[in-house]
């Protein structure tokens, strides 16, 4: 196979970048190691006539994000947007089994989520792409410099192919590329460093979803958010969708990644029986349940991120190309740190826009 431009990865840096290189009239392939684009956006769809989905990687982002918003309405999907549900009261569970209800502690009110689930951005993006250039289920192993430009060498059941292009984007997480591709020339030590070094944000997370009939918690004049003391959730929100069902509820598990290893369907009951015990009556049961353990996805977590802070960490790699201009850096991970948006959805199309920019600049050499 040959192409002007390889992106390895089909997570939203990967996708709006090759996206834009499409817009640009340049030949571009995208090769994922998942079976599905989105890299860490997914959404579950919990009923198959409801074209709603709830999301299990991120959820939200914000009005001052303006390239998602403006992503959003390109793919004509603004009328999908709504602001996080937040109205009414939150529940703090602490660790005496008490439970109080505080009013106006909604944490993440005035934050944006699109109905459908963003996994509808992912899907805009590859029909704007069109399927036939992305390329499922291909691990990406090795990546060399040759005289022609790049080779790399994919992966699918034990049967390695070829690709060659005239430039590579790297768009996953710096760590996950560091452990799981080999280079040639290798790269720097301090690159490798950096890569290594460069924690992934939300991957040693998991998080729950439960789906009901009914918004029994608005009902009692509750919003969905809750923290808690007991757990296994920390940290709850409504995960409903702007009108109608999904009625859902979603937490992010507290237990650390090492101490879930193994534990799905006990961690899977607790976070069910909670949701309960903070909101309900102890009557309502879920239609539907969903559980993600980012932690031991191993095309987004590493043993560094399982062990490592549950917390945003700024890190970022070089951005500077290599190779002559023949190898570039997306993922979110690599937006600078110093607009604030490395590691979140807007970080993602930040990381996409630098590289398609320094594409643009050397096309022609």
């Amino acid at each position: 196979m040959n192409t002007d431009v390889l992106v390895v990865g089909a997570g939203l840096s990967g996708l709006y970048a090759a996206h834009l290189l499409k817009k640009q009239n340049i030949q571009t392939t995208v090769v994922e190691a998942r079976s599905r684009p989105g890299g860490r956006v997914l959404s579950e769809l919990p009923i198959a006539d409801i074209p709603a989905g709830v999301d299990m990687g991120p959820s939200w982002f914000w009005p001052w994000q303006s390239r998602m918003l403006s992503l959003i309405s390109e793919m004509g999907l603004d009328s999908r947007v709504y602001e996080q549900h937040s109205l009414g009261a939150a529940i703090a569970e602490y660790r005496t089994g008490k439970l109080v209800q505080q009013q106006g502690t909604a944490s993440m009110a005035g934050s944006l989520r699109l109905s459908g689930g963003l996994q509808s951005l992912v899907h805009s993006l590859t029909d704007s792409i069109s399927l036939e250039h992305i390329h499922s289920d291909k691990r990406v192993v090795h990546v060399e410099q040759n005289s022609r430009g790049i080779l790399a060498t994919t992966e699918h059941f034990g049967i390695k192919k070829t690709i060659n292009a005239r430039r590579i984007v790297l768009a996953a997480p710096p760590r996950v590329l560091a452990s799981s591709i080999s280079y040639s020339p290798a790269l720097e030590t301090s690159e490798r460093r950096l890569m290594e070094n460069t924690p992934t944000w939300m991957a040693g997370q998991a998080k729950f979803v439960a789906v009901y009939d009914t918004p029994f918690w608005r009902k009692k004049g509750l919003s969905g958010d809750g923290i808690s003391e007991i757990g296994p959730l920390g940290e709850i929100h409504d995960a409903s969708a702007i009108v109608g069902p999904p009625y859902a509820l979603f937490g992010f598990v507290g237990l650390p990644a090492t101490a879930r290893v193994n534990r799905d369907e006990e961690v899977i009951q607790a976070a069910t029986e909670q949701l309960l015990r903070m909101f309900g009556s102890g009557q309502e049961k879920p239609t539907h349940v969903f559980y993600k353990d980012w932690a031991s996805d191993d095309l987004t977590a590493t043993n560094a991120d399982r062990n490592g802070p549950g917390s945003h960490v700024h890190q970022t790699v070089s951005t500077i190309a290599l190779w002559e201009n023949r190898l570039y850096w997306a993922g979110s991970e690599t937006a600078a740190v110093s607009t604030g948006d490395n590691g979140y959805l807007e970080g993602a199309l930040v990381a996409a826009e630098r590289v398609v920019k320094q594409i643009l600049e050397t096309h022609n050499t």
